[in-house]
C-alpha cells in the first residue's frame, strides 16, 4: 500500500488513478494530522509513504520529524512542487533523524517512477 499524505486533493486524485493503472493501491491523507490519526503502519506489510514537503498545518519537514521520533521505518519519497535543492537539504535531513529514505520527486509526480521505488520497496 502507498500511503499519499499532500493538502492537494487534485494531485492526490491524479496519482492514485495512475497508481491504480500500474496496479497498486493508494490510500490518501491530506495532513500529516490525519495520517497520524488514520494510517496503519503495524503489521509485516511495508508501505510507501509519500510526502509533500510544503502543507498548511505541518509542513513535511515537521512530518518527518515526527516520524522519526516514531520509528517509522517505511520507506518515505518526499514529493514537491519546489526546487530540486530543496528535495536535495529534506532528505539529507531526513537520513540523519533515522528515516528511511528512498527518493525525491519533483511535481508533477512521474507515476512510473514512484510504480518502480514501489516495487524495488517490496511495496506491491
Amino acid at each position: 500500500m502507498i500511503y499519499l499524505i499532500d493538502d492537494s486533493p487534485m494531485d492526490a486524485l491524479v496519482i492514485q488513478n495512475g497508481l491504480e493503472m500500474a496496479g497498486l493501491e493508494m490510500a490518501y491523507f491530506e495532513s500529516a494530522k490525519e495520517f497520524f490519526a488514520k494510517a496503519d503502519l503495524s503489521g509485516p506489510a511495508n508501505h510507501l509513504l509519500l510526502v509533500d514537503l510544503v502543507m498548511p498545518d505541518t509542513d513535511g519537514l515537521e512530518m518527518l520529524q515526527e516520524m522519526a521520533g516514531e520509528k517509522i521505518g517505511h520507506p518515505i519519497v518526499i514529493i514537491t512542487a519546489y526546487e530540486e535543492s530543496y528535495i536535495k537539504v529534506a532528505l539529507e535531513l531526513a537520513t540523519t533523524w533515522g528515516l528511511n529514505m528512498v527518493g525525491g520527486l519533483k511535481k508533477p509526480v512521474d507515476i512510473e517512477k514512484v510504480a518502480a521505488i514501489a516495487r524495488q520497496n517490496g511495496v506491491n
